[in-house]
């Protein structure tokens, strides 16, 4: 039984790749030299001889003392800079290695568990600076691929041109005579066809040999290629060699029924076959639970440590492992990929619309939110298909370049509606022009302004809207109530002829249904057909200001309809200024004009009735 840490008995113990850095004797142990110096041997002579001429315990050292000559010349010479891997066999996969536990996890963690071939482009120095990849790990790497390369049968070339000998009854072929060379294997027409099939499909083509849930079938089918695109070419150009002729169909088979059964999967199974790859069951449903994927949102590393009566650590380590496997390698994921190219389509979005309609898609059987969506496609490396911007009462997935948009139109709204009640979106878009880099399309107005504490759209093609908490004291609330204080009854038309006298306000007017409207959200007030009601009496006295209540007074006890001139004298003898008193008369909304130079107080229709 082969011992798994190196050095192998049977196995090399000096690499010959690293020859020109292992040409120094062995040191002496314990102050005696070892076998190696006694007999004149360099460090790089051990091949797998070594175990038939020296003790196992001798071998050990010398094992040692080989890792210790390439330790120092990484760190004191650039030899290993210029020294290229060799290539992995062909058909040969890590596990096929019997390498040590470090240097497997090592190397799996850095990508080359799916992508063997890829050791080939690397370099000695290269491999040490992988993550846990020391001295002997690259010994044990080199001696593995030397050992795996002097005994793993050849498999013959594919020529570019002429003919190539196949096995007699070939699946694939077209059959054969006794005692007749064969022509090159011919790939079934029906295979032929299905191949150019799904190279038209991109998402196809780009699944990489690496994926979790499909690498296994496709180095079954092909060890040369690292795309499912290179390998439908090779088929297409009848250039695939399969390692076994016989199985390619059934392997094939597979294939599309796999591609087809991933297709249909729910988004969280999906996640958690990915992520959850080659694990224990146990540990893909602690890895479920912690991101959230099986619809009870995420759990906590204390909760779930409890659950399964582990340590917190190792709840950790697990979720770590998940993660970092999948770093660096492509994965082969249609439903995450349909999930966010329907949230990109969609955004800007109020997030709780937003997730409403991804539920209803059925995207996701247990209604994963879109928080964890996005999550999962940053873990897969993926560009996340929005952002979500907090504002006030809720949040907006915006495209990341829109980040910072949100925050700009709530601050731009509330400016515009404040001590008013109500404005349009034409004034918050006034108003982000006055800002550097704050320019927004209308979708993200629309959505931001629904997140406000407090707005209501007031009209249909929302163009007003309304935002609660303005103090009754200012804007439309406080002149609202002060002409239902004096006129409880009162139709639109006329409340917006009143309105209109408040020539001191800069602000538009609304138009009456979106007044109407208005109303409607008012507290003490209703609406029935056109004409607004207060609710319960109001006191002119409570609601109008002093100088008003004043002029109002005077209308009441000598009016109801006076001359300006008289009117002018009695205020001012009962104490108002004369520029207040003309303030009044051109601005208060319970105050109306009756003719030339004549005033009274506002009723609900025509002039008011002598007392």
């Amino acid at each position: 039984m082969v011992q798994n840490c190196y050095p192998r008995p049977g196995r090399p113990l000096a690499p010959k790749l690293l020859a020109d850095v292992l040409r120094v004797p062995g040191r002496a142990q314990r102050g005696r030299p070892t076998v190696s110096t006694r007999r004149g041997l360099l460090l790089c002579d051990l091949d797998a001889e070594a175990w038939n001429q020296f003790p196992q315990a001798v071998c050990q050292e010398l094992g040692r003392q080989v890792v210790l000559a390439v330790g120092r010349a990484a760190r004191t010479s650039s030899v290993l800079s210029n020294l290229r891997i060799p290539a992995i066999p062909r058909g040969v996969t890590l596990a096929n290695l019997d390498l040590e536990t470090r240097t497997r996890n090592s190397l799996t963690a850095a990508g080359f568990g799916r992508r063997p071939q890829d050791l080939g482009k690397m370099t000695a120095e290269g491999m040490l600076r992988l993550r846990g990849f020391w001295a002997k790990s690259l010994v044990d790497l080199l001696t593995a691929l030397e050992y795996a390369a002097a005994h793993s049968k050849a498999r013959p070339a594919v020529p570019a041109k002429g003919p190539q000998p196949v096995q007699h009854g070939d699946v694939l072929g077209h059959g054969a005579r006794p005692g007749h060379r064969f022509a090159p294997s011919k790939l079934s027409r029906a295979l032929l066809n299905q191949a150019v099939t799904l190279e038209k499909t991109a998402k196809i083509r780009r699944i990489p040999f690496s994926d979790p849930r499909l690498g296994d079938l496709l180095w079954a089918m092909d060890t040369e290629s690292d795309t499912v695109g290179e390998m439908l070419g090779r088929i297409r150009r009848q250039r695939l060699v399969p390692a076994d002729s016989a199985q390619l169909p059934e392997q094939w088979k597979a294939f599309r029924q796999r591609i087809r059964s991933i297709d249909r999967l729910p988004l969280e199974t999906e996640l958690v076959e990915i992520f959850g790859a080659g694990w224990a069951n146990r540990d893909r449903q602690i890895i479920a639970r912690y991101f959230g994927w099986d619809g009870q949102g995420p759990q906590t590393l204390e909760a779930l440590g409890r659950k399964y009566d582990v340590s917190r650590e190792r709840i950790r380590q697990i979720c770590s492992r998940a993660i970092k496997q999948h770093r660096n390698i492509e994965v082969f994921s249609p439903v995450l990929d349909r999930a966010t190219a329907f949230l990109a389509a969609r955004i800007p979005r109020n997030l709780a619309a937003l997730q409403a309609e991804f539920d209803k898609a059925r995207i996701s059987a247990c209604h994963l939110s879109i928080e964890l969506v996005v999550e999962a496609a940053r873990l897969l490396g993926r560009k996340p298909p929005c952002v979500l911007v907090a504002v006030e009462q809720g949040r907006v997935a915006v495209a990341a370049a829109q980040a910072r948009l949100p925050a700009a139109i709530a601050r731009a709204a509330k400016l515009v509606a404040a001590n008013y009640g109500a404005a349009t979106v034409s004034r918050v878009l006034a108003e982000l022009a006055t800002r550097p880099h704050a320019e927004a399309p209308r979708k993200l107005i629309d959505e931001t302004l629904q997140t406000i504490h407090g707005f209501g759209w007031l009209d249909a093609r929302r163009q007003w809207f309304q935002r609660d908490g303005t103090h009754p004291s200012y804007g439309l609330p406080n002149m609202i109530g002060k002409i239902l204080s004096v006129c409880p009854r009162i139709k639109v038309s006329r409340m917006c002829t009143a309105l209109a006298r408040n020539r001191r306000s800069r602000r538009p007017l609304p138009p009456p249904q979106v007044l109407m409207e208005f109303c409607r959200h008012m507290p003490g007030v209703h609406v029935e057909g056109t004409t607004v009601i207060a609710a319960a009496p109001r006191s002119w006295r409570t609601a109008l200001a002093d100088a008003e209540r004043i002029v109002v007074r005077t209308l009441k006890w000598y009016g109801p309809i006076l001359e300006r001139a008289e009117l002018e004298a009695i205020c001012l003898r009962a104490g108002i200024n004369r520029f207040s008193f003309n303030a009044i008369l051109m601005s208060s909304p319970v105050i109306a004009q009756y003719g030339r130079g004549r005033y009274g107080v506002l009723t609900s229709g025509g002039k008011p009735k002598k007392r």
